[in-house]
């Protein structure tokens, strides 16, 4: 029987994407087959005043990322 992928969605993948890229780094290095979901996710009501809104530096798995409606 086939395992189930890591997959990283909804407040889990922004909760972890607030963190930072080292933290996101991290995970990804630690789910290198993950697969990533912000489906429908509105950015712009989870940053901070003032930041910057940027995924420079971001790593991502090896399976699917999804940023449809984000």
């Amino acid at each position: 029987m086939a395992s189930k992928r890591t997959e990283l969605r909804g407040q889990k993948a922004i909760d972890l994407w607030k963190q930072g890229k080292d933290a996101w780094n991290k995970w990804v290095a630690d789910n290198p087959d993950a697969d990533v979901d912000f489906i429908g996710v509105n950015f712009a009501e989870h940053r901070e005043e003032g930041q910057a809104l940027s995924f420079q530096g971001f790593r991502f798995p090896n399976g699917s990322v999804y940023f449809i409606g984000a």
